[in-house]
């Protein structure tokens, strides 16, 4: 046997051909689209009674929370129980 030839050989095999991202919904949308359409839905949503409105006092404890927890569960450490402010 010749050792050379069997190093030398190679085999190709088929590759797949590059898969193409099929873009749906509103990813056809430019950005000024979707925020005109996300901006509609938001409307009609208030206007139906469907929708959170969030007041200054619920906001304010749900950044406290969220901000507090996140950034702690991130590093590892365990979260700051929330104060509440009167």
């Amino acid at each position: 046997m010749n050792d050379e030839n069997e190093e030398t050989k190679t085999t190709i095999e088929p590759t797949e051909p590059p898969r193409v991202k099929l873009l749906r919904g509103f990813q056809l949308l430019s950005p000024e689209e979707r925020r005109a359409t996300a901006a509609r839905g938001g409307r009609a949503a208030h206007a139906g009674g469907k929708a959170h409105k969030w007041t200054p006092d619920e906001a304010r404890r749900a950044g406290k929370k969220g901000g507090a927890s996140e950034h702690l569960v991130r590093r590892g450490g365990r979260p700051r129980p929330a104060t509440e402010s009167k």
